[in-house]
């Protein structure tokens, strides 16, 4: 696919493993049903996100912890698009020594370090199906 998509001039694209599903789904359609609609449309969003111009900034400092699901929450933007962040509380613990001490307080003090993460994954399209992204602990080195 990739080989096709390059002859073409268009760029590399890669699966995401959160969209492997959907892709397997829609190749199936394609190989067994010979209906190549949605194998197409769904190459075609991933090829359209690396052709766009993405920049994810943090302009507005307005983050909140949501206790149920143990996350911190705060929005970014990409140009028009506002993006919905997170990290989890358990990502705060492991990598930001947050054991024990308020989840906000931790995310602050490493707020940039955060961002920088965050940024790198939106970039590189790594978001959630929705288009927000969720850093968890297993997601940091």
């Amino acid at each position: 696919m990739n080989v096709m998509l390059a002859s073409g001039g268009y760029p590399w694209t890669v699966i995401r493993v959160i969209d492997r599903k959907s892709y397997l789904s829609a190749l199936d359609r394609a190989s067994i049903e010979m209906d190549i609609h949605p194998f197409t449309t769904f190459i075609v969003r991933r090829v359209q996100w690396r052709l766009e111009q993405h920049n994810l900034t943090f302009p507005a400092p307005m983050e909140s912890l949501v206790l149920g699901r143990d996350i911190v929450l705060f929005y970014g933007q990409d140009g028009e698009a506002v993006v919905r962040c997170a990290i989890s509380g358990e990502a705060l613990d492991h990598h930001f020594q947050g054991d024990g001490k308020d989840k906000l307080e931790v995310f602050r003090a490493n707020r940039l370090a955060i961002e920088q993460e965050l940024r790198r994954r939106y970039l590189a399209g790594d978001t959630e199906v929705d288009g927000s992204i969720l850093i968890r602990s297993g997601d940091l080195p």
